[in-house]
């Protein structure tokens, strides 16, 4: 879903072009016949030489006073990368997330347009990285009673479950809503020509970097069945009822059993560390993923400094909308995750069992953190 979802916003900009037709509404006291005279001495140049020439004829009409507002408006948004960093998601709580919950994870994923980042190309031990992930996210204060009190109802954990999904998939709209109109009704001077793309790939930036952190939490782990743990939600009898059910339908139904359920409401699970070629490809995928990070922080900066023709007013509201979202996804990530943190608790933080496949034996992650 993640890479259709990388499609559409990557490929379907392509075909919009700066046409100067809708703006913020700074142009609403000013005079239409300036940028439309502007317009109508560019329609026989292409697309890219008329798109400069209109910009320059639109800004040699304007005060030299306005202009200076231009540029000041274009620092504030410039940090912009920089304000989602510090309020949203880091990328391997998302990634920690898709493995609970890969459906939820995704509109996650696609509600943000950054991300906060830790240093790049850092040497991480595969064995720990669950726990690591886990205990660095942001805590619920008496989390203990918060959680009791939503388990204390299946429809209090309905209810919740259900308005995660909403409020996730209202953030995705409307960073994407946000990006495009950016796109449309304003000037991009970076790349005039494709200043209607530009702020949507500048966000399909975003999920692809979300991707590589799925990919390196799902390659650095491989879920390890158990049969004492399937009468969940009722597992095991619906499996001995339909024991002719192909494997791939078995692990579909029990995706779709489990996929709604709160962290808190987990169960213990048995999780192995991958070792041998899959400990190289997840240090490859993680590397990679540190490159997009930084790319993705470099492209939103160069974009959103480069945003010209917004009132400060215009500006600010661009700048909330994505931290709204950001914030949206923050607190989403962190109920579940330490609702993952109470279940673990709850049972003794067994869930994470670690396999060393050269001495060919289990150790728990406390034996692992006493060596």
């Amino acid at each position: 879903m993640l890479f259709v979802l990388l499609g559409v916003v990557t490929l379907l900009p392509a075909a919009l072009a700066k046409d100067f037709t809708k703006w913020y509404p700074i142009f609403d006291h000013w005079e239409e016949k300036t940028w439309t005279n502007c317009v109508n001495n560019a329609t026989n140049l292409s697309s890219e030489s008329s798109c400069g020439l209109i910009t320059n004829c639109i800004l040699d009409s304007l005060p030299e006073d306005f202009k200076a507002m231009l540029g000041s408006i274009g620092v504030f948004l410039g940090f912009t990368p920089t304000l989602i960093s510090l309020m949203g998601p880091s990328v391997m709580d998302i990634a920690l997330l898709s493995i609970k919950r890969p459906l939820l994870s995704t509109f996650c994923a696609c509600g943000t347009a950054g991300f906060f980042f830790e240093r790049p190309f850092k040497l991480v031990n595969t064995e720990t990285i669950f726990y690591d992930t886990l205990n660095s996210g942001d805590n619920i204060k008496h989390e203990p009673g918060f959680f009791s009190w939503i388990l204390s109802s299946p429809l209090k954990c309905r209810i919740i479950s259900i308005t995660q999904y909403i409020l996730a998939a209202a953030a995705a709209a409307n960073v994407i809503h946000n990006s495009y109109q950016v796109g449309l009704q304003a000037v991009i001077t970076f790349s005039c020509h494709t200043s209607g793309r530009l702020p949507l790939e500048w966000y399909s930036f975003s999920i692809a970097t979300h991707v590589l952190g799925m990919l390196f939490m799902h390659s650095s782990f491989k879920i390890t069945p158990q049969s004492q743990l399937e009468n969940d939600r009722g597992l095991t009898s619906l499996a001995a009822t339909s024991a002719q059910v192909p494997k791939t339908t078995k692990r579909l139904i029990r995706w779709l059993s489990k996929e709604p359920l709160l962290g808190c409401q987990r169960e213990i699970q048995r999780y192995c560390a991958r070792n041998g070629p899959w400990a190289t490809w997840s240090v490859l995928l993680r590397w990679s993923m540190d490159i997009l990070v930084m790319a993705q922080f470099a492209m939103g900066t160069l974009v959103m400094s480069s945003v010209i023709f917004v009132r400060i007013e215009d500006a600010a509201g661009i700048v909330c909308r994505y931290l709204i979202s950001a914030l949206v996804v923050r607190c989403i990530v962190a109920i579940e995750i330490n609702g993952l943190k109470y279940a673990n608790a709850r049972n003794g933080w067994d869930e994470l069992i670690l396999r060393d496949s050269v001495k060919g034996q289990e150790r728990s992650e406390t034996e692992l953190l006493q060596r």
